[in-house]
């Protein structure tokens, strides 16, 4: 190949995945709506993600696997946690574990009933967001204790070391299913 036939390959190529690309770009701006549901936009949404923002959740958590990883992906929570549950540990996160046992605490954002409320429904409908089968390994989540679903000071059941492990792995606090799953 020369030289003039190496350019003009190259500007082609370049022409044909540009044309690819803008085509695809605007595909993807049409369907925007039907893929976010933005039907299901409600003003408790758009106050919830105000409510979001405002406090900063997303300097710890993550969305769509955007913000920090310091704190659980909330992409699906709401698929996983009922409003009952969310509504418990948002009112006072420090209930639900300890930081002297887990070594890290949630801050208590110290929300409304009404904040409270939009910021689930913000989460209700990123939820509902068509995303690709993103995050690629969703929480499988197989709790949602309230604090006091199992007392600890019970006891253990069983000397066995699997049976004690799963024994905590259950208890609340610290409450390691809530989020975590086997």
């Amino acid at each position: 190949m020369t030289k003039r036939q190496a350019a003009w390959f190259f500007v082609g190529a370049t022409g044909v995945f540009g044309a690819v690309f803008a085509g695809l770009t605007i595909h993807s701006h049409t369907r925007f709506g039907e893929l976010t549901h933005a039907e299901a936009i409600t003003e408790d949404v758009l106050a919830g993600k105000e409510v979001w923002h405002r406090k900063n959740c997303v300097n710890c958590h993550t969305l769509m696997g955007e913000g920090a990883y310091y704190a659980p992906d909330l992409t699906e929570i709401t698929l996983h946690r009922g409003s009952a549950y969310l509504t418990q540990f948002l009112r006072e996160p420090g209930r639900f574990y300890s930081e002297a046992e887990d070594g890290r605490l949630m801050t208590n954002p110290e929300l409304s009933d009404e904040e409270i409320r939009q910021v689930i429904a913000f989460m209700d409908w990123i939820a509902g967001i068509e995303k690709f089968d993103w995050p690629p390994r969703p929480i499988l989540v197989s709790g949602g204790a309230v604090p006091g679903a199992y007392d600890r000071a019970a006891g253990p059941a069983s000397d066995d070391p699997v049976e004690l492990g799963e024994q905590v792995f259950r208890s609340t606090p610290p409450g390691c299913f809530t989020c975590h799953s086997t």
